[in-house]
């Protein structure tokens, strides 16, 4: 088990090489399957570094990013008709 600044260094260069790693074998699938396999292969590799990596079982670790993702994808909704109904109240106060 990695320890002190060096093991956070270590641990963090190995679970970002596996994202890389997990983008760049997705980028020739179709976009709307992307996710799934992305997370699922980062799993897969994150979870050769057992010790610095969380005891989530897969499909805990599958459901919650599925959560997630779901999750920043509302509240990216949300702002974006929140920056629409902004712009409209500025034209408003801007075409009186």
């Amino acid at each position: 088990m990695w320890a002190g600044l060096r093991g956070l260094v270590e641990r963090d260069v190995c679970m970002l090489l596996s994202c890389n790693s997990g983008v760049l074998d997705t980028l020739k699938i179709p976009a709307e399957q992307r996710f799934e396999k992305r997370i699922s292969q980062w799993y897969d590799l994150a979870s050769r570094f057992r010790n610095n990596f969380s005891k989530w079982k897969n499909e805990e670790y599958l459901t919650y990013k599925r959560q997630d993702r779901e999750s920043q994808q509302r509240l990216q909704s949300d702002f974006e008709q929140e920056t629409v109904i902004v712009r409209c109240k500025v034209l408003k106060v801007i075409d009186v």
